[in-house]
């Protein structure tokens, strides 16, 4: 994630938008297969939900409209836990790209006291007491916590 910000880029405070299909890949019931080994493998494949041809600055901007924030709301970089970490709006929302995810990434974002934290679901590579432990100590702060 070293590009999502160029270094010493020229920022005039102008960002322009096109409007692009999702960067997720979408789950489509009607089309899943009835038989159990190819339902399987397509679960598998949906397991990591990302597209790969769209790059951090896409994904990053979708999340901030998903979680009801505007585009025009200020995006800053910051280092939490040893990993790369986007504050919006003055730190009311965290989204963090890294894949795998760290739980002192985790823990140092919701001592921040964000409103919401947004992570992948794949960055914590099936690690689910991990995902669940961090959903609750989120709740225990206040802080709503999700994956995409």
């Amino acid at each position: 994630m070293d590009g999502l910000f160029a270094k010493g880029s020229l920022d005039l405070g102008f960002r322009a938008f096109r409007l692009s299909s999702s960067n997720f890949k979408i789950w489509e019931a009607e089309k899943a297969s009835t038989e159990a080994g190819q339902l399987a493998e397509q679960l598998r494949l949906y397991a990591d939900n990302v597209d790969h041809e769209r790059t951090p600055m896409d994904i990053l901007y979708e999340l901030i409209l998903k979680a009801g924030l505007p585009l025009s709301a200020r995006v800053e970089q910051i280092e939490v836990g040893g990993s790369p970490v986007s504050a919006i709006a003055d730190g009311q929302l965290l989204i963090c790209l890294e894949n795998p995810i760290t739980q002192a990434a985790l823990r140092g974002m919701m001592a921040k006291a964000p409103q919401q934290i947004l992570c992948l679901d794949a960055a914590f590579r099936g690690n689910d007491p991990l995902k669940t432990n961090t959903v609750l100590e989120a709740r225990s702060h206040g802080i709503t916590f999700r994956t995409v």
